[in-house]
């Protein structure tokens, strides 16, 4: 019996935002919900286009990599799977592909994003850079 490797379209390494948990995709989505007249908008809402596509990006990366090793969780509140052993895990497989300054680009990036998610959690103990 041959067993057939999973390939980049079955596992990818940053999960599309419509494929994010949904307590998350609710989160991100209400922080970027953009403002009107004398409503504020979400967290998210003064960055550019292109700097909440990479916070995305990031944060769809390290739920791909809670995928791919079995621990993400489709239930959990928004951001609260960044842990500390979550993210010990994540580094591990970041240092082994990636050099220092990409991972501390990683790490930065998702802390954001956690925070934008997030705005009331303190996220100081599992992504100190």
């Amino acid at each position: 019996m041959m067993t057939r490797i999973k390939t980049a379209v079955e596992h990818p390494r940053s999960l599309p935002i419509h494929e994010w948990p949904s307590a998350d995709r609710r989160a991100w989505e209400d922080a970027c919900r953009p403002g009107h007249r004398l409503t504020p908008g979400g967290a998210a809402s003064y960055l550019a286009q292109v700097s909440r596509e990479d916070f995305a990006r990031r944060y769809g990366a390290f739920l791909g990599f809670l995928q791919r090793t079995g621990r993400l969780e489709k239930a959990a509140a928004a951001a609260a799977q960044v842990t500390l052993p979550n993210v010990h895990a994540y580094l591990a497989g970041l240092r082994a592909r990636v050099r220092s300054v990409t991972v501390y680009n990683c790490i930065y990036k998702l802390r954001r994003a956690a925070e934008l998610l997030a705005p009331a959690a303190d996220f100081s103990l599992a992504l100190r850079i």
